[in-house]
């Protein structure tokens, strides 16, 4: 019913089994959300989640590339298997980014929380919360760390979502196009945001 008015749909948090997902994806789900991040710690090695919607050739998968949700090492693989062109990544970013690091009162729930080394954790466990690195930053760590090129990762990070939400017109460059278009500076591993064209 959704994808008949335009909605797009994806899985996250659960811990369906592969028959189950397959019924979603025929019925128009099309995006596995943050990937890896969401389901019980504890799953099999086999028969899990992560392996059946990476296995979907018709589903997108968006992956939280931050260095806290998904060690480098199993966020290059999921990539690879999913492939460049059906990836996304998302920042999943919590309001509480870009504030000093301390403790904090989540308004949402009112839980007790710490940011520091740029993530969010839940007060006296060892339990992440939420994100506190931008999608630049994002795109910096699977550079420097899982081995993609910079092409890759910003098709990751702008092009991909685009085509997911079908406007990827928005995103090319032709004479006379309307902004917005960001000009950066890529130097070292770091990407510096030089201007943004309105």
């Amino acid at each position: 019913k959704l994808r008949n008015q335009g909605v797009k749909v994806g899985l996250a948090h659960h811990a369906a089994k592969h028959e189950l997902i397959l019924e979603a994806v025929a019925s128009g789900a099309d995006l596995a959300t943050h990937l890896i991040n969401g389901c019980t710690p504890l799953i099999h090695r086999q028969h899990n989640v992560i392996w059946s919607q990476l296995s979907i050739d018709e589903m997108w998968a968006s992956f939280i590339a931050d260095g806290h949700h998904v060690p480098y090492y199993t966020l290059r693989a999921a990539i690879k298997a999913k492939g460049i062109n059906r990836s996304i990544l998302i920042s999943d970013l919590f309001y509480l980014s870009g504030l000093p690091e301390g403790e904090y009162i989540s308004e949402s729930n009112k839980m007790k929380v710490v940011l520091k080394d740029e993530g969010l954790w839940i007060k006296d466990k060892d339990m992440l919360c939420g994100a506190a690195k931008t999608l630049n930053q994002d795109v910096e760590y699977i550079v420097k760390y899982c081995n993609f090129s910079i092409e890759d990762a910003l098709i990751m990070a702008s092009i991909n979502p685009a085509r997911y939400f079908g406007i990827e017109d928005k995103m090319m460059i032709y004479p006379g196009r309307k902004g917005p278009l960001v000009i950066f500076l890529w130097k070292n591993n770091n990407l510096k945001v030089t201007k943004i064209l309105k």
